[in-house]
């Protein structure tokens, strides 16, 4: 679930070439690590505002992602599917009662549903998928991802990535009636406030570090490769080994 529009200020849109430069980093960066999957079991779902619909920006993605896609990609055009936490009054409830009905086909008859959160700037390493479907689903459970690395796709520099929070890549694991329904959805996500909180609303199971990377790039609104969670940097042939895993070469 990559949130493209719709959170933080300025009405979660900032302009029109901010848009453009995010879809860049998009296709660039973080499409790698997916079209890269040793498991292509799964959907890509994008989340935008309303207002995007009839975007022209947006539909040249859809179009795009149709073609080089080989899994499903499905927009949703009701804004984030989670509460944003820069906003204490989020009107999250009447987001889902929009958005989750445009996902009932994609969902189809699975039991279980597995969310993912896929920031649109970062990616996952090619075996991410792989080990989330190893894992045995449960009711509220979170499946949680806590060190990594972060590229800065600018100077071409790799580093090992140490939050002391839990950072917004995690899955958590929905039952399908659960998942489409925004009254117990929205009671199952009571708790779930912030990427932090996914750590401690959920029953959650720590995965295998490294299997995120941050992407470092001028639009960053938050992250700099001089952001504290940055800490030892990788060279030479390490850092080709590990950047290749992600779909990067350089």
């Amino acid at each position: 679930m990559v949130p493209f529009t719709g959170l933080g200020e300025f009405g979660g849109y900032r302009s029109d070439s901010w848009f453009k430069h995010r879809i860049i980093i998009f296709k660039q960066f973080t499409l790698n690590g997916l079209l890269k999957q040793t498991d292509q079991n799964f959907t890509l779902w994008c989340s935008f505002r309303p207002e995007e619909r009839e975007n022209p920006i947006c539909q040249e993605l859809y179009t795009y992602l149709k073609e080089v896609c080989t899994f499903p990609v499905v927009f949703t055009y009701g804004g984030l599917p989670f509460w944003d936490d820069k906003f204490p009054n989020d009107n999250l409830f009447d987001r889902l009662k929009v958005m989750l009905p445009q996902l009932k086909e994609t969902v189809g008859d699975y039991k279980w549903i597995l969310e993912t959160i896929q920031p649109s700037d970062d990616t996952y390493h090619k075996d991410f998928v792989k080990e989330v479907n190893k894992q045995e689903p449960a009711y509220k459970r979170s499946f949680l991802h806590s060190n990594g690395y972060v590229y800065d796709m600018i100077n071409k520099r790799l580093a090992e990535w140490r939050p002391i929070t839990n950072p917004p890549f995690y899955t958590i694991v929905y039952p399908r009636d659960v998942f489409l329904d925004p009254v117990k959805r929205f009671k199952y996500c009571k708790e779930y406030r912030s990427h932090e909180s996914a750590a401690t609303a959920f029953k959650s199971v720590k995965l295998a570090d490294g299997q995120y990377c941050v992407g470092v790039h001028k639009g960053n609104i938050s992250t700099s490769w001089w952001h504290p969670f940055r800490c030892k940097e990788i060279k030479g042939k390490k850092a080709q080994k590990i950047l290749k895993g992600f779909g990067i070469e350089c």
